[in-house]
């Protein structure tokens, strides 16, 4: 009794230090900013939002579907930041933490409890809340509804195996409804459903199998069947969120692209995706806020990315009968990324870190529970000692990269250089470096970055418009002329483009300088030669 006591009270004191760690790595997001991607569009300068909370605003956030999701539970939570915290950053960033270490400590919990392999769940754990790819949730404000969505999901899958132990309707209704809190905050987990069999399978053994001397290992289908029928309320939910993020999406324009993307092209880019999302998680080099959409991938990248995601499948399947937790943690990878793997393209983004935050759990419990296995089929013995240690360093290599990378999240300027750099075709982003730079007012540095933005996608409408407000602000008024021009061809519903329009009319107009087509268009020549040298 007295031995089994201080087991707990150890796994009480290691948990505790992993939450510690976890909050001296990001607790200097008190001190950053608010971000100029997303953050200003989304509740900075959102009325609805910024004024506090309030019962108009509440349902406002319960009927508004124009604003990227349907996700009234975390519009809520900025309403209530604002309303403690007003405009100022510090507050918002610490919400996000609090919230991302609340989702380390319930996926311990839940990992321990259906599995009861404790030193297994603190690792995964421990990846979780150290990895760089899970900086961006946690540094960026609008990515409050990546987090809020994983703390309601893990409530559920907590749920799910305590009903799974105990049977009930209470229970089961009490899951079902922590699910659909989740979709309320942001719908990523529509593949809960999915997710739930594959926990069924492993670690939960809800699954049986039999075996006959005539055709081996069957499967029992009246079992999977009604495993099936429990999840039918999970994937109605999931089917109508589903149906509502896409509308919503459509209706803000966001699963739209610059340019049409075939099916090839896509098919292409999932393959590839799916690859670079486990390599960034074995080598966490080159994060970036944005990695552009690439409507050309070479062919070699797309062949060696199909061959390997092949042949982890193949192998993880052929070991499934000893080590169930080889399949379970990668269709755990697989499923829970496919709504945003870019089946649908979402924007101009081919991946994002943040979607990383929950599928990479699956690629954590592989590691977690197959380096052991290997060693001990090996017949390799370390001691304790040595797998803490090694364990320890591999967390705190993580944990370095996690802090240098985090750095660059102190304000919109280091962020979107830093992508621009470790990137190629990156326009969002040389144009995020050129608006920063407009603000500081650098106006020749500024147009630079603009004119880059547009050479690497020369349909980039609001490159365009960027480029006229400079040089606006410069009273090249001809030149700028030419821009709007140019976006307004590329958009004609942008319509900041059009007021610049009419702002550089009436200006030339103003100062008597007549306008032609033809002095428009040389100055938009010697624009585009200035470009050479950047």
């Amino acid at each position: 009794m007295n031995s089994e006591h201080t087991t707990r009270k150890n796994r009480i004191v290691i948990s505790f230090l992993l939450l510690l760690v976890t909050f001296g790595l990001y607790v200097r997001v008190h001190n950053f900013g608010f971000i100029s991607y997303d953050d200003p569009f989304l509740f900075v300068n959102n009325p609805q939002v910024n004024s506090g909370l309030s019962w108009d605003n509440i349902l406002w956030a319960f009927t508004s579907s124009d604003r990227l999701h349907w996700m009234p539970l975390t519009w809520i939570t900025h309403m209530i930041d604002f309303q403690i915290y007003g405009a100022s950053a510090p507050g918002h960033h610490l919400t996000n933490l609090a919230i991302h270490l609340l989702n380390t400590a319930l996926l311990l919990l839940f990992l321990y409890k259906a599995t009861n392999r404790y030193w297994q769940s603190v690792f995964v754990a421990s990846l979780f809340a150290l990895h760089p790819l899970h900086v961006e949730p946690v540094a960026w404000i609008a990515a409050r509804k990546d987090l809020l969505s994983s703390l309601f999901c893990f409530a559920t899958l907590l749920l799910y195996v305590r009903y799974v132990e105990r049977p009930g309707t209470v229970r089961y209704l009490l899951t079902v409804g922590m699910y659909i809190l989740s979709l309320m905050a942001k719908p990523m987990m529509v593949t809960l459903p999915y997710l739930l069999l594959v926990l069924d399978y492993w670690p939960l053994q809800r699954t049986s199998f039999g075996s006959s001397a005539e055709s081996g290992p069957i499967v029992n289908k009246g079992r999977c069947l009604r495993l099936v029928y429990e999840k039918i309320p999970f994937i109605v939910a999931s089917a109508a969120f589903a149906l509502l993020a896409y509308l919503s999406q459509s209706r803000s324009n966001a699963v739209s692209t610059i340019q049409d993307v075939s099916l090839p092209s896509r098919a292409a880019n999932v393959i590839v995706a799916y690859a670079d999302y486990v390599w960034k998680f074995f080598w966490p080099a080159k994060l970036a806020v944005i990695y552009p959409y690439r409507s050309s991938i070479p062919a070699w990248e797309v062949v060696v990315s199909a061959l390997f995601l092949l042949l982890v499948t193949v192998w993880v399947f052929r070991n499934a009968k000893d080590h169930r937790y080889l399949p379970a943690g990668w269709l755990w990878f697989l499923g829970t990324l496919f709504p945003v793997i870019g089946i649908i393209p979402i924007g101009h983004i081919s991946m994002a870190d943040r979607f990383t935050y929950i599928p990479m759990i699956g690629v954590s419990i592989i590691i977690a529970w197959g380096v052991p296995e290997l060693l001990k089929k090996r017949r390799v013995v370390l001691r304790p000692s040595a797998v803490a240690v090694s364990a320890i360093t591999v967390l705190l290599v993580l944990t370095i990269a996690s802090w240098e990378y985090l750095s660059y999240w102190k304000d919109s300027l280091s962020l979107f250089s830093r992508a621009a750099a470790v990137t190629e075709g990156n326009f969002v982003s040389l144009s995020n470096v050129g608006a920063e730079l407009e603000k500081q007012g650098k106006y020749d540095e500024a147009i630079q970055y603009y004119l880059e933005s547009v050479r690497v996608e020369p349909r980039f409408d609001l490159g365009y418009s960027y480029l006229g407000y400079a040089l606006s602000k410069k009273s090249d008024y001809y030149q700028a002329l030419y821009y709007f021009t140019k976006a307004v061809e590329l958009n004609p519903d942008l319509e900041e483009a059009k007021v610049g329009l009419a702002i550089c009319r009436f200006e030339i107009s103003r100062r008597n300088k007549p306008f032609s087509k033809t002095s428009a268009a040389q100055g938009g020549t010697s624009g585009h030669n200035s470009s050479s040298g950047f």
